[in-house]
């Protein structure tokens, strides 16, 4: 499941559900003031479409849970698995054997899939000074953080920049990309960083 995506599309949908309240009391505001209806007939309508009106709260708890079960998720990714463990990887991660950049990539490359085994290999490089591609174990969490992040800020201003960011295809494919990487995809990112 992608995390990211779920986050986004519930954003959507609540973003969605404003703009059309927002454009129904707009055209009741108008025909009250275009002295079409009574205030009688205007207050009831008013009730009805608050009544239906997308509430905060509910969208909150879908996201909270959406984040709640991607940490779940996470943590079980990331955790040290001793399955995917490859002893002989990590007996050679020393001096004696590993002398350049090009040594280690050759092993990073092996385990491109195995958040396990990445980050024994990512601490080396960044002890050795090589740089080297690798998997970014945390492009799932910097993506969730950058999809709550844009989320405040949009709920503040859904004209906004964040929320215009929300509703770019370009941009949230994107945080889905880095997102997957917990589904197998593989985003690699330099040790050093520039």
């Amino acid at each position: 499941m992608n995390y990211a995506k779920s986050y986004i599309d519930n954003f959507r949908e609540y973003a969605a559900a404003v703009a059309s309240e927002k454009e129904a009391r707009a055209a009741l505001e108008a025909e009250y003031n275009d002295r079409s209806i009574t205030k009688v007939t205007f207050d009831a309508k008013l009730a009805a479409i608050l009544e239906t009106a997308p509430k905060e709260a509910e969208f909150r708890k879908k996201a909270d849970k959406i984040v709640a079960d991607f940490d779940t998720a996470y943590s079980a990714w990331i955790a040290p698995d001793g399955s995917k463990v490859d002893e002989a990887d990590l007996k050679v991660l020393n001096p004696v054997f590993i002398t350049s950049a090009a040594d280690l990539q050759h092993i990073a490359d092996r385990h491109r899939k195995n958040p396990t085994m990445c980050k024994p290999i990512r601490k080396y490089a960044a002890e050795k000074g090589f740089n080297i591609r690798i998997l970014d174990v945390d492009a799932p969490l910097k993506a969730m953080n950058t999809l709550k992040l844009f989320t405040q800020r949009a709920l503040n201003d859904f004209d906004g920049y964040s929320a215009n960011c929300l509703k770019n295809d370009g941009f949230c494919q994107k945080l889905i990309d880095l997102a997957a990487v917990m589904d197998g995809k593989v985003i690699l990112t330099d040790t050093i960083e520039e």
